[in-house]
């Protein structure tokens, strides 16, 4: 849901001032799970299945999987088994979860629903000969792969995924084609990519999906998809 300025849904206990537009951005950084393609709820049920076997902790690991977006499979891998399972977690097996993971969601996220102007919005920054770049918790070659099936290879400058993190993709992006952190957007859905643009000073836009909770900071930019990106997304005034 949008009010009339445009941006996102915002829980009507806090108070914002009259939104003002930003100003056009260097260059755009998009997280890719539920920024560019709806994938969230398919990584969650694959996450669900992967450990259907645990059945005493399969609640707890998918509860921590939902409040944990955009963090890299594997780091979530070893909280659940630090945490959770409280087992280790021998290297073979943390390999082989990852590949099974990548098994459960690479075909449903090549094929699921893109998020609402998506492809529109990238084809105009092509057009504008804005640069605009990928980074996500995915491993990168399966992230590649991904976006090559889906044929959106040519809207982007670069796709990056881990090991590396985002906060570290986000700062080679900017130290490789200049202009100040604040002149770039990183769009993103979680937390994880609010701390990623807050790290570097990066101008931060949220996406917060109409009926989902919002968990970021009252004077975050929201927009509730990538239609309202190719409008102008507006903050509150500093």
């Amino acid at each position: 849901m949008t009010d009339g300025s445009g941006i996102g849904a915002m829980d009507k206990t806090r108070r914002v001032p009259e939104p003002r537009a930003l100003a056009d951005p260097v260059g755009i950084v998009f997280d890719f799970d539920g920024v560019i393609v709806e994938s969230v709820d398919l990584k969650t049920d694959a996450f669900r299945a992967l450990f259907e076997h645990e059945p005493a902790h399969v609640e707890a690991i998918v509860a921590y999987h939902r409040h944990e977006p955009g963090m890299s499979r594997f780091e979530k891998f070893d909280h659940v088994y630090r945490h959770i399972l409280k087992r280790p977690l021998e290297p073979a097996e943390r390999e082989a979860l990852g590949a099974r993971f990548a098994e459960l969601v690479t075909k449903a996220v090549e094929c699921c629903p893109e998020v609402p102007g998506a492809t529109a919005c990238l084809r105009a920054q092509l057009a504008a000969g804005r640069p605009a770049f990928v980074a996500s918790a995915t491993p990168e070659g399966e992230l590649r792969r991904i976006v090559e099936a889906r044929g959106l290879t040519p809207y982007f400058r670069a796709v990056y995924g881990s090991p590396r993190s985002k906060a570290a993709i986000a700062r080679a992006i900017v130290d490789e084609y200049g202009g100040q952190p604040a002149d770039w957007w990183f769009v993103g859905d979680a937390m994880n990519d609010w701390r990623a643009a807050q790290a570097i000073g990066m101008t931060f836009i949220g996406r917060v999906k109409a009926g989902e909770p919002d968990a970021f900071p009252a004077e975050t930019h929201r927009i509730p998809d990538l239609t309202t990106l190719l409008t102008g997304p507006t903050r509150p005034p500093a």
